[in-house]
């Protein structure tokens, strides 16, 4: 059975992800029980409060996920704009998926979640895009993880809001609310001068702003 669905998942993907990835693909490792779940999942359902753009490293050498909220996305003008987002440390996502991986609703929004999806802003993002022969892969965990985090009450890392002048290429930290391991916020900064900083390329902030500035540029 769980072959059998494999198999029609695989059908199901190529023909929807055909488009976007015209060089062709090579079959990843499914989560089986997502594909079950995405096979008899039917109609879209509203857009996660948080969207995954990426793993980056902190100073401290450990390793967190970002997403950002469209919804949080305000126009200043016509190429400025601010935008909230939250980090989670990789350690707390994989401990929840190891606890909680195979629960019903976890498996059953992700799916309906995937099966409304355009996948081509997941296969943008520099950790999912370097390895393509597992495109599909990590982004059903992509998915995954912005379920986890915008219904799943999570302990964050850290909530920032941003500010980008997106065609300077130019970002500033307008406030940060920081949280203890157990969720409750430790602290909360506020910037009354905030101070302008360059975007570098290939930087965590630059694939923020590409996400963000496209919709509003």
């Amino acid at each position: 059975m769980a072959v059998f669905v494999e198999a029609i998942f695989a059908i199901v993907m190529r023909d929807a992800i055909k488009d976007l990835y015209p060089g062709g693909w090579k079959r990843p490792r499914y989560l089986a029980h997502l594909a079950a779940a995405l096979v008899v999942a039917a109609g879209p359902v509203a857009a996660a409060d948080w969207r995954y753009f990426g793993t980056y490293p902190s100073q401290e050498g450990k390793w967190y996920m970002s997403f950002y909220a469209p919804e949080s996305v305000h126009k200043i003008s016509d190429s400025i704009l601010t935008v909230t987002v939250r980090s989670v440390w990789t350690k707390t996502l994989d401990a929840y998926w190891k606890k909680h991986g195979n629960d019903e609703d976890l498996i059953e929004a992700g799916a309906h979640k995937l099966a409304a999806k355009d996948f081509s802003e997941y296969f943008s993002l520099p950790d999912i895009k370097k390895d393509e022969t597992d495109l599909l892969n990590k982004s059903l965990m992509a998915v995954g993880n912005e379920f986890i985090v915008s219904k799943k009450n999570v302990p964050a890392r850290a909530d920032i809001k941003w500010k980008i002048y997106c065609t300077k290429y130019i970002f500033a930290n307008m406030s940060t609310t920081v949280y203890k391991a157990n969720g409750q916020v430790e602290r909360v900064l506020q910037v009354p001068v905030p101070e302008l900083n360059k975007i570098g390329p290939r930087s965590e902030m630059e694939y923020l702003r590409q996400l963000t500035c496209k919709k509003t540029v």
